[in-house]
């Protein structure tokens, strides 16, 4: 899975992606709702039956590129799930992962899932943090939904951490409880 940084890499990070399955190798690639390209770039991996995970975006941008409130960026995550789960999608083997924590956008994901004949458990899945609404996680899974999660560690874990804190303050506590508890 190739992540996505700031907008100033997507052009570089599509064409590392097209070029790593033009070599027959495995990948996947995240695109950000929060940038207005999005959904260009979304058709164009959907027409070529790429698998790419939904984030909302964790960077700060210009109008000009980016949509800049929170409302906005819902709203084309929402545009882009439909993408997703159209039956073209559906037809070229494209797999959606949906990466968000966002309760109204799993069920919208789920429901647009379910109206197109997706096969729930196999043909897509939703991504949450490790700790992050292990709830929603849980209920998610025992309804059926394929449920990755995932953690950063490493040596340069602390800007991921900040970028999520960015996104969600309450991603603080998290990050306050773990380090005090580990």
């Amino acid at each position: 899975m190739l992540d996505m940084e700031d907008q100033g890499v997507t052009d570089a990070t599509l064409a590392l992606h097209n070029d790593i399955r033009a070599a027959g190798l495995p990948v996947a690639v995240t695109l950000q709702a929060y940038l207005k390209r999005s959904a260009n770039d979304m058709n164009s991996l959907i027409s070529s039956g790429a698998t790419v995970r939904l984030v909302k975006g964790a960077f700060a941008a210009g109008a000009d590129v980016a949509y800049t409130t929170r409302r906005e960026v819902k709203s084309n995550s929402r545009n882009l799930i439909d993408l997703m789960f159209s039956k073209d999608a559906k037809a070229t083997g494209f797999k959606p992962i949906i990466a968000t924590h966002d309760d109204e956008l799993q069920h919208y994901a789920s429901q647009r899932a379910k109206e197109q004949g997706w096969v729930k458990g196999v043909e897509y899945e939703f991504e949450m943090l490790l700790g992050v609404h292990s709830e929603l996680a849980e209920l998610q899974a025992s309804n059926g939904e394929r449920v990755r999660l995932y953690t950063p560690f490493g040596s340069d874990w602390w800007p991921h951490a900040m970028r999520r804190i960015g996104e969600n303050p309450a991603n603080g506590m998290l990050l306050a409880r773990s380090l005090v508890s580990g």
